[in-house]
């Protein structure tokens, strides 16, 4: 069954779980939590990419990956 989803949402709004600001620096860990609260539509092939390389959310965003490559 595909998960329906509100794409003009952010991961951190679908999942009504804030990150808040991360206690690690590094540009990944930045970026993955900044990703985090940037809404689906605007994600690039390059945010998924990141995002599913760090196992993170990937019931969301394998079907948005697989899209793409059927595109």
């Amino acid at each position: 069954m595909a998960v329906r989803l509100d794409r003009n949402k952010s991961l951190n709004e679908l999942e009504n779980l804030d990150w808040s600001e991360p206690t690690y620096h590094s540009t990944l860990v930045t970026t993955c939590h900044t990703l985090r609260r940037k809404s689906l539509n605007k994600f690039t092939v390059e945010d998924l990419r990141i995002m599913i390389g760090q196992t993170i959310n990937l019931s969301y965003l394998v079907p948005m990956a697989v899209e793409a490559l059927e595109a």
